[in-house]
């Protein structure tokens, strides 16, 4: 039996665009995204991530983005 060994994953030649469409609320995981974004920033994958909504965890969201510095990875947000 071969064992199975993965090939390593070329980053894409452009930055991975990103989008969330939705009401800001926690019930939507948002902070889980920003998270996600802030291991992609960690593992030098170029992307943009655009959150377009409103509500109220609108403010949460741009403490969470600020605290991770993500401000340059989505600042065409409309966040």
């Amino acid at each position: 039996m071969t064992r199975f060994s993965p090939r390593p994953v070329k980053a894409p030649a452009t930055p991975l665009e990103i989008i969330s469409v939705a009401r800001l609320t926690e019930k939507k995981g948002l902070h889980v995204a920003i998270e996600a974004c802030r291991q992609l920033k960690e593992q030098g994958v170029a992307f943009r991530y655009r959150i377009l909504g409103i509500g109220p965890w609108e403010r949460r969201l741009r403490t969470l983005i600020e605290q991770y510095q993500l401000e340059r990875c989505g600042r065409d947000a409309g966040l």
